[in-house]
């Protein structure tokens, strides 16, 4: 399933003077660019939230509360957070996900594409507000985590956030996360998330525990031969 928060998020990242690991991103775009903990966000908007993101880069800040329970699973590390020029923050973190998912495959509905980076053809994917996002992969790895990123970066990747910090990191990756995470995050009561379900066309084993088919159709693709599955 791929996780969204539904707020306006928080401004932070690019848009404050945060440091990135050198030589981390590409180096047209800047997708792949590593925020150096803590990250910088303005928490003091985070307000109740259990859950918030970044307006542009999409990082996921969690409370302390759901922060301990997220991190026993896979593909996920709770790291320091902090607001403007101040100390890291211990009733918040930043969800750090360093695993990503494959390209798309290109029958996925509704991801328009426009000025795409020419070196790395990852930045300059966006939602299209005709059609509603449906992404499939042909396959997935056998060890995928139960956190993920997309391969592909959404907005608009030469957006100049903050004269003071010019630094391009190609905009934000959705969440990918398995049905164990979505089932944890409803046991906690987590509020204003949003669910979209991904396909998984793959010939032969389903992938990890955790990653199942379990309450959800199932679509085959028509003329593939290929059996799918929805997460």
């Amino acid at each position: 399933m791929i996780l969204r928060v539904a707020t306006a998020g928080l401004y932070g990242g690019v848009d404050y003077n945060q440091t990135y690991v050198s030589g981390s991103g590409c180096t047209t775009c800047g997708a792949g660019a590593t925020p150096i903990p803590p990250l910088v966000a303005e928490l003091s908007k985070m307000g109740r939230k259990d859950l918030d993101h970044l307006v542009y880069e999409g990082h996921l800040l969690a409370s302390s509360r759901v922060a301990g329970e997220l991190r026993h699973f896979t593909g996920v590390e709770v790291v320091p957070v902090r607001s403007p020029r101040r100390r890291p923050d211990m009733r918040y973190w930043w969800l750090r996900i360093p695993s990503s998912f494959p390209r798309m495959h290109p029958s996925t509905a509704g991801v328009l594409t426009e000025g795409v980076c020419p070196t790395c053809g990852r930045a300059g994917h966006y939602g299209d507000d005709m059609h509603p996002v449906s992404p499939v992969y042909d396959d997935v790895p056998e060890s995928a985590p139960d956190f993920n990123l997309t391969w592909e970066y959404f907005g608009d990747w030469r957006q100049v956030r903050n004269t003071g910090n010019k630094n391009l990191v190609g905009g934000c990756r959705e969440v990918i996360v398995s049905q164990r995470v979505r089932q944890m995050l409803e046991q906690l009561d987590v509020r204003r998330l949003v669910w979209v379900p991904i396909t998984i066309s793959k010939k032969g084993r389903l992938p990890v525990t955790g990653w199942s088919r379990t309450g959800l159709p199932n679509r085959g693709m028509q003329g593939s031969g290929e059996r799918t599955r929805h997460e």
